[in-house]
């Protein structure tokens, strides 16, 4: 039995083409983050990706992932749990579990017109750039929603 049956926003790393070709003439952003303790930064990160195209996708970083950048306390919620947290949100279309290795993989797969990232990062200086260049997707810088982080909420709620 497809562990994601009756989730049908949930998408595999291996059918990403099938979204591409199920909406040939729709433009797709794809964004990718950790969403580990969903907060409000997310949120405005996720509807300023929503306006810059008609499909959503996001990337949710494997735990493997998350605790090679972020160290061995985290995520604190697994790639499931956070997967499942971030399609039920109405705003978004698609999610999917995401590596770095995987990067060349799904710009290839699925195509996406624009790649969402967020307003603290390098503008000059992001992994994922060598790959938007050889597939041709356009970055779309999005503004960062006040200092809000799952770090800085987890070093509140251990005060």
């Amino acid at each position: 039995m497809d562990r994601n049956q009756n989730l049908p926003k949930i998408l595999q790393l291996d059918n990403l083409n099938k979204l591409r070709q199920k909406f040939p003439k729709k433009k797709i952003i794809l964004i990718s983050g950790c969403f580990d303790i969903l907060h409000i930064g997310h949120i405005g990160f996720i509807e300023a990706a929503k306006k810059q195209a008609d499909i959503l996708v996001i990337g949710i970083l494997s735990d493997k992932f998350v605790k090679k950048r972020k160290g061995q306390s985290r995520p604190i919620f697994t790639e499931m749990e956070r997967l499942k947290l971030i399609v039920s949100l109405e705003i978004v279309d698609y999610a999917f579990i995401m590596d770095t290795n995987d990067v060349d993989t799904v710009l290839q797969e699925l195509s996406p017109n624009f790649y969402g990232i967020g307003g603290d990062r390098d503008k000059n200086n992001f992994a994922e750039k060598r790959w938007l260049n050889k597939y041709n997707v356009k970055v779309k810088f999005l503004p960062r929603f006040g200092e809000e982080s799952t770090t800085t909420i987890l070093k509140r709620v251990l005060r």
